[in-house]
């Protein structure tokens, strides 16, 4: 290939500026020219003859020969100069080498970094440098032994990259394998906090649904038998799901164990819940809420509701499915909302229903909504049906109807069925 002279005062700003950094690139660990290049050189006098250059040149499989005299570099001699100039002489293979060489190559000093000599391949448009050491040739660097060294150094590279994101991987899949462990604790102490199994009375049968979409969930619920026998429901949604809206409903059952239960009056109840929850009015976070009392000797049902979704009463004798509605803002909305409080008559056979909005919320894969029409015509259907026997079709519906995968939403529901027997309470377990 051509050398073209150098200019040398170009190639001494080079070689400073690969002075320069010199040092910092091979602490950042770059192999010197010494490490990569080929320190057996073929090198011959200035008067050798290009047939005897050629020669060598073939036998070594090397596409330039270095010419010295005494140690030191004169000059490069590369096949591309034989085909060149050779071409012009009829008779040249007695020609001394020195008169077909490049004089005054490019060369680089033995302590430079490889990538130095890859730069000023590029920028001259040579093949081949000469590595010197004191003056003295001390081998020869190609493109080859730099394309080997680059190819090397990007496996190196390569492998370093994927040792280190193997590390990282494992050290993720060991916190995720924590979390996890932390999140199913927490789910399992969430629900040791919740009825088991809800208040039994021969007047009165519930059950409940409780379906969260992780492991922990924003929806609780509680029963509390109060001092003059009747049975308290609490049914409620953190907004969300995950650990925020769990942290949120922790606390917020917290507020009903101290402040809400035993409260006689459902209405009351949530105004103590949304007195003792004015933290959440500072937050993105609220709570849907519906409470209830029933009396077992009487069969009054007396509710109240925050935002929640309305009970669902489904008639024994009508098989007609009534939506218990009141007015009332969900807690964590402001300051002192107002809570309406109505009651109705049960009679043998109804069916109750208190459920969250993931039962609404529920999609089919064609991204359509389970709905309040849907669970209405299923009570329709199955209010003759026991409540556990109503609460196992309905957790069939949903999943029949959803397809497979989570859904989208937690979900809980409390059934309850007027017996009609003779009052007996058996406080819950």
């Amino acid at each position: 290939m051509n050398h073209d002279t150098k200019d040398n005062g170009v190639h001494q700003e080079n070689s400073s500026k690969a002075e320069r950094c010199n040092q910092s690139v091979l602490t950042a660990g770059v192999r010197t020219t010494r490490e990569i290049m080929n320190m057996n050189p073929l090198w011959v006098s200035p008067d050798t003859t290009l047939e005897k250059a050629a020669y060598l040149m073939g036998d070594r499989n090397v596409g330039a020969v270095v010419v010295c005299r005494d140690g030191e570099v004169t000059g490069i001699f590369t096949e591309r100069d034989l085909l060149r100039r050779s071409a012009s002489r009829r008779k040249w293979a007695a020609t001394p080498v020195s008169e077909f060489m490049t004089r005054d190559p490019f060369t680089i000093s033995a302590g430079q970094p490889w990538t130095t000599g890859f730069d000023l391949m590029g920028k001259r448009r040579v093949r081949h440098l000469p590595v010197i050491d004191e003056g003295r040739l001390v081998g020869m660097l190609s493109v080859r032994d730099l394309m080997e060294q680059r190819n090397r150094q990007l496996e190196e590279l390569v492998g370093q990259r994927t040792e280190e994101l193997q590390a990282k991987n494992r050290k993720l899949r060991e916190q995720d394998r924590l979390m996890q462990y932390e999140l199913d604790l927490a789910g399992k102490i969430q629900r040791q906090l919740l009825p088991a199994i809800p208040p039994d009375f021969s007047s009165l049968k519930l059950s409940v649904a409780y379906l969260p979409l992780e492991c922990v969930s924003g929806d609780f619920y509680d029963f509390t038998i109060l001092p003059d026998g009747r049975l308290g429901i609490l049914i409620a949604d953190a907004c969300g799901h995950g650990v925020p809206a769990a942290f949120v409903s922790l606390m917020a059952k917290a507020a009903f164990e101290a402040h809400a239960r035993g409260i006689p009056s459902p209405a009351e109840v949530l105004a103590a819940m949304s007195r003792h929850s004015a933290y959440l009015i500072d937050t993105d976070y609220f709570i849907t809420m519906c409470c209830a009392v029933v009396d077992p000797r009487t069969l009054t049902l007396t509710y109240a509701s925050a935002g929640h979704p309305p009970p669902l009463r489904c008639g024994f004798a009508t098989g007609a499915v009534e939506t218990l509605h009141t007015n009332g803002a969900m807690i964590g909305l402001m300051p002192e909302p107002a809570f309406e409080e109505r009651s109705v008559q049960l009679e043998a056979g109804d069916t109750v229903l208190f459920y969250t909005d993931g039962i609404l919320d529920c999609r089919d894969p064609a991204g359509e909504i389970f709905g309040r029409s849907r669970l209405t015509a299923f009570l329709r259907r199955h209010g003759e049906s026991s409540i556990q026997g109503l609460m196992d079709s309905l957790q069939e519906e949903l999943g029949s109807f959803h397809g497979s995968g989570p859904m989208d939403d937690d979900i809980t529901c409390i059934g309850l069925k007027a017996a009609g027997e003779a009052p007996k309470v058996i406080p819950p377990r």
